[in-house]
């Protein structure tokens, strides 16, 4: 997935430049927006993301969404990577925060790329994802931005039901393996 940067012009709530102040920014290529009256360059990066796979068995635990974006929608825990913070600590951190499981550890499984539009502002964001196994199926609870928990096998579960595309790709790559 691309973005292009002509519809993140469109897609900035911000119409002003950073360092001037004045209006005008114009798309100057796919990465950066610059400002005609004093040469300024905004490049709008990727944020980073992170995701958990908690499994047990055959089945992944998934959190429905509490608050938009995509309310109601089914995720895993996860969320926006603080600064400072590895992608492992987020991702531990949002597990915690989200179902009130502790993780030792989690392992690298794939990134995605996303877009997140929260208030109005679209963020491009590259979502890592982890997996998380259990032997038995550890106690969970929805909290901060889950609204509820589902233990469910990812080959019942349809894409239409996933949050964004990012936990869609993580999706078809868990039906791979499940």
């Amino acid at each position: 997935m691309t973005v292009d940067v002509r519809q993140l012009c469109d897609d900035l709530p911000v119409r002003v430049c950073p360092r001037c102040g004045r209006t005008g920014l114009r798309a100057r290529d796919s990465k950066a927006v610059h400002c005609p009256n004093c040469d300024f360059l905004y490049y709008h990066n990727n944020a980073a993301g992170t995701g958990v796979a908690i499994c047990c068995d055959d089945d992944v635990l998934f959190i429905e969404r509490a608050y938009n974006p995509a309310q109601g929608k089914l995720d895993v825990p996860g969320g926006f990577v603080d600064y400072g913070e590895t992608l492992e600590e987020a991702a531990l951190r949002e597990t915690r925060e989200e179902v009130g499981l502790v993780l030792p550890k989690v392992d690298y499984l794939a990134s995605f790329p996303n877009v997140y539009r929260y208030n109005e502002v679209v963020y491009s964001t590259c979502d890592a994802y982890f997996i998380a196994r259990f032997e038995t199926r550890p106690q969970v609870r929805a909290a901060d931005d889950a609204a509820a928990c589902h233990w469910r096998r990812p080959r019942d579960v349809a894409a239409g039901e996933m949050a964004f595309d990012s936990v869609r790709g993580l999706l078809h790559l868990l039906k791979s393996r499940f």
